[in-house]
């Protein structure tokens, strides 16, 4: 699922390798984000007050504008109220990591990978 193809991002939409997806999602997030060009508040004077007030900015805006209710949700389940007001944007991005590394079906991905035939035109980079 690319950020371009589709603004937000939907777990449930997908029926394998949604660590892959959501990893790259951020990677694609990150660009957009930088471009939003979103500065902190004049009382941010500290560089560790703006760096922080940037990763919760960007963890705002991740969450309201680029992911689906179905991730929202999720983020709801995982984290306490109490976590959630002050989680970082790195932080949110590890704890859906980690549960979607714990969602990851590797004996299937390996099952499929070794299935996996060349067809007779194919060269070997394409396959």
């Amino acid at each position: 699922m690319k950020l371009s193809q589709s603004k937000k991002f939907d777990p449930n939409i997908l029926s394998e390798g949604v660590l892959e997806h959501f990893q790259e999602f951020i990677h694609e997030f990150n660009y957009v984000y930088d471009s939003l060009n979103r500065e902190p508040p004049a009382s941010c004077k500290e560089q560790v007050e703006r760096t922080r007030w940037i990763s919760l900015d960007k963890r705002k805006i991740f969450l309201g504008r680029f992911s689906h209710r179905n991730l929202q949700k999720q983020y709801i389940d995982l984290c306490s109220q109490t976590q959630r007001d002050t989680m970082s944007f790195e932080d949110m991005v590890k704890t859906f990591t980690d549960k979607f590394r714990l969602s990851a079906n590797m004996t299937l991905a390996n099952f499929k990978f070794r299935g996996l035939t060349q067809n007779e035109n194919e060269n070997f980079d394409l396959f």
